[in-house]
C-alpha cells in the first residue's frame, strides 16, 4: 500500500512538473530537472524491485556501484536544482535593481536639471525687473 501511494505521488509530481514545463513557467526547467530526476529514479527502482525477484544492491559489483552513484545523485538532484534556481532568481533580481537604480539616477539628474533651470529662470526675471 505504500509503494502505491509513494508511486502515486511521484507519478503526480513528474505530471504537474512537465506541465509547468510546457506551459513555460518561470524557472520551471530548473527545479523541473531536479524533480524529474528524483521522481524517475525512484519509480525505475520501484518497478525493479516489484519485478525482478532477487533485486539485490551489490557495492562490489560495477552495476551496484552505478546505482549507488545514481541513488546519491538522485537524492541530491532536487536540493541542487533549487539551489541552481534560487541563484538565477537572485542573478535576476539584483539585474532588475540595477536597471531601476539606473533609472532613478536618471530621472534624479532630470529633476536636478530642471530645478536648476527654474532657478535660472527665477534669477533673469528677476533681473529683468
Amino acid at each position: 500500500m505504500l509503494l502505491l501511494l509513494i508511486s502515486t505521488v511521484l507519478l503526480e509530481a513528474i505530471i504537474l512538473t512537465i506541465a509547468a514545463m510546457l506551459r513555460r513557467v518561470k524557472g520551471s526547467r530548473i527545479i523541473g530537472f531536479g524533480i524529474l530526476f528524483f521522481a524517475c529514479f525512484t519509480l525505475i527502482t520501484i518497478v525493479l524491485t516489484l519485478t525482478i525477484k532477487h533485486f539485490d544492491i551489490d557495492d562490489s559489483t560495477p552495476k551496484g556501484q552505478l546505482f549507488s552513484l545514481l541513488a546519491a545523485v538522485a537524492l541530491l538532484s532536487i536540493p541542487a536544482s533549487m539551489s541552481l534556481y534560487l541563484a538565477w532568481s537572485f542573478a535576476g533580481m539584483h539585474k532588475d535593481l540595477e536597471l531601476q537604480l539606473s533609472q532613478v539616477k536618471l530621472l534624479s539628474e532630470k529633476s536636478l536639471q530642471q530645478e536648476m533651470e527654474k532657478k535660472q529662470l527665477a534669477e533673469s526675471r528677476k533681473e529683468g525687473t
